[in-house]
């Protein structure tokens, strides 16, 4: 169980370093909020946060959200990761985690050896993946999100699917199928709207979520040498 904590804290972490756009809109469905992106900022902190009682509050991730126009606004959000939660609307980031689901069923089916029910599973993955994905591609195409949005969306995907897979699946083709059909999405979309360039964003945003360079190029797909470019670029 620590194993797929640390998995999916890995995972949630690259998630929400997305948009703020984005970070917006959950942030409003998550707590009722009404927000205008426009109008504030978002920061995410480490997981712990020291209240004006000096008592230290402890989550998953912490948001501060600052009024732009009044420097002195701040608002704190604390998120503890749910996974029973549902997705509503305007939760676009959390669409990749209905993959998870999944695991309860298939760690039983591994513990009982049922070799046809883990084969069902892994096509019910798979389908649930395109669906996924394409829900993405119509959220990216709608300008509901932004490019790097879309990018981190199809890339957890890949990673639940490799995670399910390499832990209970055990598809030699499973995850190949899943990184064409994403590449599919994605690449005529990078031509289009050069969201390459977000790749650096990205990369600084979870060096500065305390995550090492071989964990950013994993979830990233960015080479490792390429990601070393980066934060040599920017350390220096």
């Amino acid at each position: 169980m620590k194993q797929e904590k640390v998995k999916l804290d890995e995972i949630l972490k690259f998630l929400f370093n997305s948009s703020e756009k984005v970070l917006v809109k959950l942030l409003n469905s998550m707590f009722d909020e009404n927000f205008k992106e426009d109008e504030v900022s978002v920061t995410i902190t480490n997981s712990e946060f020291v209240e004006d009682t000096l008592e230290i509050l402890r989550g998953d991730m912490f948001f501060k959200i600052f009024d732009k126009a009044n420097k002195d606004f701040e608002k704190h959000k604390i998120i503890t990761w749910n996974f029973r939660r549902k997705i509503e609307k305007k939760m676009y980031l959390l669409i990749p985690l209905q993959l998870f689901n999944l695991r309860k069923k298939l760690h039983s089916a591994k513990k009982k050896n049922d070799i046809n029910t883990i084969k069902e599973l892994s096509i019910v993955a798979r389908n649930l993946a395109e669906k996924l994905a394409n829900e993405s591609k119509e959220l990216f195409d709608q300008d509901e999100i932004l490019g790097e949005d879309f990018h981190s969306m199809l890339l957890a995907i890949q990673n639940l699917i490799e995670y399910l897979n390499r832990n209970y699946i055990d598809d030699e083709n499973l995850e190949e199928e899943v990184n064409i059909m994403t590449k599919s999405l994605y690449d005529p979309e990078v031509e289009k709207k050069g969201i390459e360039k977000g790749y650096e964003e990205i990369v600084l945003n979870m060096l500065g979520e305390g995550l090492d360079e071989a964990t950013i190029s994993k979830f990233t797909k960015i080479d490792i040498q390429k990601v070393k470019e980066i934060i040599k670029k920017h350390l220096n």
